[in-house]
């Protein structure tokens, strides 16, 4: 890759690590952080203003992901392309999750107020969260993560980027999966792991390979 090849490709690492960093500032600032109806509702009626900055910081992670991994995967060949192809599809579904849960963060903020009770209205809260249709939507949410994932599997398979770097972003989903701690810190570790991974595997790998050549060799002709 040459030196071009990485300075077209820089707008789009800076669109995904900020993705990413809108997504931790999200889970920073988020004051329910937590699917607890009880806490929703005294995070919506304490802190309003933050409910909506979450909503806010979710939809412009949905904004930056897809032009972050398309123009990622986008310069990536050979048999990185299937991958990258995988990564564009959940990119476009990550975002359109994030999209949808920044709306039932507003919705959520907006339910309390007055003519009626804190136990009614958080009992409204549980039947949101509890509606089976919200299945629907849920691989949407998962999408988000493994969109990233894909990306950085394709980097590493189309040698634009060291092998720690998908260890890296393996590591930081499962960390966000098991949560042994709690939701918080467990997502903000792993989104700097992959913010990490982003910045410095990616942009790193390219500095490397741009200072070599401007033409990759060709295998010799048998």
């Amino acid at each position: 890759m040459n030196r071009v090849i990485l300075n077209s490709t820089l707008p789009a690492i800076a669109a995904l690590v900020g993705a990413m960093v809108a997504d931790l500032a999200e889970t920073l600032v988020d004051p329910a952080n937590s699917g607890n109806a009880a806490k929703i509702y005294d995070a919506a009626l304490g802190h309003h203003w933050l409910m909506v900055l979450s909503a806010g910081l979710l939809l412009v992670s949905s904004v930056l992901i897809v032009p972050g991994v398309f123009g990622v995967v986008g310069s990536l060949g050979g048999r990185a392309r299937w991958l990258g192809g995988a990564a564009r599809a959940f990119a476009l579904l990550g975002a359109i999750g994030h999209g949808a849960l920044a709306g039932v963060y507003l919705v959520w903020a907006s339910i309390p107020g007055d003519g009626a009770t804190r136990a009614q209205l958080i009992n409204v809260i549980e039947r949101l969260n509890d509606s089976s249709s919200l299945v629907l939507i849920f691989p949407l949410f998962i999408a988000f993560p493994v969109a990233l994932l894909a990306t950085f599997g394709a980097a590493v398979k189309a040698g634009r980027a060291p092998k720690w770097v998908l260890g890296a972003a393996a590591a930081a989903l499962a960390l966000a999966i098991a949560h042994p701690i709690s939701d918080r810190f467990t997502t903000s570790a792993a989104l700097l792991c992959l913010i990490t991974a982003a910045a410095v595997g990616v942009a790193t790998r390219g500095e490397r390979t741009s200072r070599i050549t401007g033409v990759n060799p060709l295998p010799a002709a048998s």
